[in-house]
């Protein structure tokens, strides 16, 4: 479910997302299960898309709301939510949260050398990184600098 707007981010693969009307600023929230991960993935691109974000700068983001997609579906509990701001500083701020009590799924289907890797992605690609731990589960915000293409240029579909 979509907070911003009119627009519905759905779960299931048949429908497409309608990016259209979203400010500078989306809120997304999903059932915390792994397969969704997958379309918050996606609705960040076409919404970086739609904000005229380069290709590389996409990607970067991306990979970021994969990393932390995958922590709150690790460590929450009933759902996940992100938020996408887009700052007139050229900063975009990705923070995830979730409604967890902060334990490891025992079922993660992780191999233990692979625990932990998420975060550290994470540290290196962003410019800033928050962790808020509270009563109803876990905040990280991570900041990425990007820059809007021109109006006359268009990203690559």
């Amino acid at each position: 479910m979509l907070v911003t707007g009119a627009l519905h981010v759905p779960t299931s693969g048949s429908e497409a997302f309608d990016i259209r009307r979203v400010p500078e600023r989306a809120v997304v929230t999903v059932p915390s299960q792994a397969q969704l991960v997958g379309r918050l993935r996606r609705f960040t691109a076409d919404l970086l898309r739609h904000w005229r974000i380069g290709e590389e700068e996409q990607e970067v983001a991306v990979l970021i709301v994969g990393e932390l997609g995958a922590n709150a579906v690790q460590h929450g509990r009933s759902e996940m939510t992100l938020l996408l701001t887009l700052g007139d500083d050229g900063l975009l701020q990705i923070s995830m949260s979730d409604s967890g009590a902060h334990t490891t799924h025992p079922d993660s289907g992780l191999r233990p050398d692979e625990h932990g890797r998420g975060m550290t992605i994470v540290e290196q690609l962003a410019e800033r990184l928050e962790i808020h731990l509270n009563n109803r589960g876990c905040v990280v915000s991570a900041c990425v600098r990007v820059k809007p293409l021109p109006r006359a240029c268009k990203p690559s579909d």
